[in-house]
């Protein structure tokens, strides 16, 4: 690994990202243990999402937002959009009942959180982050990006589960 790939850049971009990413990972606990039940593999397939991403959130709010970590930061939430496309495009072993579900209303917060974070990873490799208007108050967008990230999971679990 070069020493370029390893060097933390300290972009106000991973305060927004790191907020994105806890309420991906808010959005897809409530379902976590009944795939487990379900499908082991599709919940143990969540539990290293959550994981990576809970990962992902603390090293980017610790200032660890090296160049490897915000590939990561694109990477995860684009295999999740992957794989939730796929459990609804083609019957599962163990979860065939999602075939032609899209209306799961935690889905809607959570592949909304993950083209969210594609975005802000993207946008942080192609933006000169040092001039860029939409993170003057990286910790507050951060902060507020959470805030609703979060309700929003609250409402979709409430949904759900009525």
């Amino acid at each position: 690994m070069s020493v370029e790939a390893a060097t933390p850049e300290r972009s106000p971009w991973r305060w927004p990202a790191a907020a994105i990413a806890v309420t991906i990972v808010a959005a897809h606990l409530p379902i976590t243990p009944a795939h487990l039940n379900e499908a082991p593999y599709i919940g143990l397939s969540f539990v290293g999402l959550e994981i990576a991403l809970t990962v992902l959130a603390v090293a980017l709010m610790a200032g660890g937002d090296t160049r490897s970590v915000w590939r990561a930061t694109l990477l995860l939430p684009a295999l999740a959009i992957i794989g939730y496309l796929v459990t609804r495009s083609a019957a599962l072993p163990g979860i065939a009942d999602d075939q032609g579900n899209w209306t799961e209303p935690l889905s809607y917060v959570a592949l909304a959180a993950e083209a969210l974070l594609v975005v802000v990873a993207a946008a942080h490799s192609r933006t000169s982050w040092t001039r860029s208007r939409l993170v003057a108050h990286p910790r507050v967008l951060g902060a507020l990006l959470l805030a609703v990230g979060l309700a929003l999971t609250g409402w979709a679990a409430v949904t759900s589960a009525a």
